[in-house]
């Protein structure tokens, strides 16, 4: 099995993904993929870096430039690959053997597991978090991620509005 993970900040795509890899996944991200090319350049994995990059080797090696790369990697073993941010890495993907999934929450309580992560970049307001989710899932421009499109390529949709544990109960589900 293979599948390209997607969907919403704070959806739950990395407790998916850590999930699956319990199960004997494994897993590339496609941010740790950028993340490794400004670590060999000696800078900070930044969110302001990360999505420069991302917009620069789309500009110059097309759309799906990491999801390429990522392909370079996967074997015939069970894959994920997470982070993915446009239609085009989604689509070569899926012409790849993968299936999309995409992991969807209520805007307000992935708002609540951001300031519960407090990660390094995420928005503190939930005015900020907003704007931000509405450049991210329009699709505002090339610079920036697709989540709604991305959604209407998924073969799979989560949603993951509930507990852990009902999470746990519909990821197991991909694997039966």
């Amino acid at each position: 099995m293979k599948f390209a993970v997607t969907g919403y900040i704070a959806s739950g795509k990395d407790v998916l993904c850590n999930i699956l890899e319990k199960e004997g996944f494994k897993h590339i991200s496609l941010s740790d993929i950028l993340r490794q090319m400004l670590a060999k350049e000696g800078k900070e994995a930044s969110r302001k870096n990360l999505t420069w990059l991302g917009n620069h080797l789309r500009q110059t090696k097309g759309d799906d430039v990491l999801a390429k790369n990522a392909l370079k990697q996967v074997d015939d073993s069970n894959w994920l690959v997470s982070s993915v941010g446009r239609v085009a890495e989604a689509q070569t993907l899926k012409q790849n053997g993968f299936k999309v999934i995409f992991v969807d929450a209520k805007q307000e309580i992935r708002y609540e597991r951001v300031k519960k992560r407090n990660r390094k970049g995420d928005s503190l307001s939930f005015e900020a978090f907003k704007k931000q989710e509405e450049l991210e899932s329009k699709g505002g421009n090339k610079k920036f991620r697709e989540f709604d499109n991305l959604k209407k390529e998924a073969d799979i949709i989560i949603s993951n509005n509930g507990s852990l544990k009902e999470f746990k109960e519909k990821i197991e589900e991909l694997t039966i």
